[in-house]
């Protein structure tokens, strides 16, 4: 009998705590907001469970099906235990992760979730309502003393469809990119988009060129001519990125911005004293 009453109080004991702590993170949780999201592990190499909650808006369904102009943004907040089970709140943020409507069609909004030692990383998708094609991004995140975070690393692939077994692909770092605290919305989110936050050099043009270069092979036409344009704003002289603009506007029907930028090409193939031969012959044939 009295290995029972143990046994019971042990149990209420368990029951107690246990509902204690849900009381102690339920506390983080704003009026309005529910756990969409839930990720434990150990942040800060302390040897205590730490949490991170991406919430959502309790009228979120409400606000899509009116569609309305309010963006049901998600909010980030990152709880640190201790030896007690007690949390302490370091980051609540609304500007970090996506919201549902910016994934489109995709329904995956969050994988490779994880937060350790103040970076965060995840891998989002968006998949357009009116295109086949669609796009994973996986970002590295560094937290600042000040709790806004900076972008560290960013991956772009993009598929032109689902049947696409080769996504043109591009890496970049905090290096390539403006030092501003990060919001997902100003990055990539309807007219906003990264291409405006790049820091254009000589370390990164190429790349930056290809992948353009890779778009514009996909038929993302408007897309490849927004970076050409980006890039020879710091390097007018880059001879290859006319070529390629100007065959991107060409595949736009904008035959006389395609006309100028085939001439440009010719101009400075000549100044640079490049081989005239290696014209391609369809430059010839539209710059008429």
């Amino acid at each position: 009998m009295r290995k029972e009453i143990i046994i019971f109080f042990i149990l209420c004991f368990i029951t107690y705590h246990n509902h204690v702590l849900a009381q102690n993170i339920d506390s983080f949780i704003p009026k309005g907001f529910e756990v969409n999201l839930k990720y434990e592990n150990d942040f800060n190499n302390d040897k205590v469970k730490d949490v991170l909650l991406i919430l959502n808006s309790v009228k979120e369904n409400e606000l899509l099906v009116n569609n309305t102009d309010s963006i049901s943004k998600r909010r980030l907040i990152v709880l640190l235990g201790d030896k007690k089970q007690v949390y302490t709140k370091i980051v609540d943020k609304d500007n970090v992760v996506p919201c549902k409507e910016c994934g489109g069609k995709c329904d995956n909004l969050y994988s490779d979730l994880s937060f350790s030692n103040e970076i965060l990383s995840y891998t989002t998708c968006n998949f357009s309502l009116e295109s086949s094609s669609y796009t994973i991004s996986s970002f590295k995140l560094g937290l600042r003393k000040n709790t806004d975070f900076k972008l560290l690393e960013y991956i772009e692939k993009y598929y032109q469809n689902s049947e696409d077994e080769y996504p043109e692909i591009i890496e970049l770092n905090e290096r390539d990119f403006t030092d501003e605290k990060f919001d997902f919305y100003k990055f990539n989110f309807a007219q906003n988009t990264w291409i405006n936050k790049l820091v254009i050099s000589e370390n990164n043009v190429r790349k930056l060129n290809d992948f353009a270069f890779g778009l514009y092979k996909k038929k993302e036409y408007s897309t490849s001519i927004i970076f050409f344009e980006t890039i020879l704003q710091k390097f007018p002289t880059r001879i290859v990125t006319y070529l390629n603009l100007a065959d991107a506007y060409w595949a736009v029907r904008n035959q006389k911005l395609a006309k100028e930028n085939y001439q440009k090409y010719f101009d400075l193939m000549k100044s640079q004293k490049k081989d005239i031969k290696k014209i391609p012959q369809h430059v010839w044939t539209r710059i008429k």
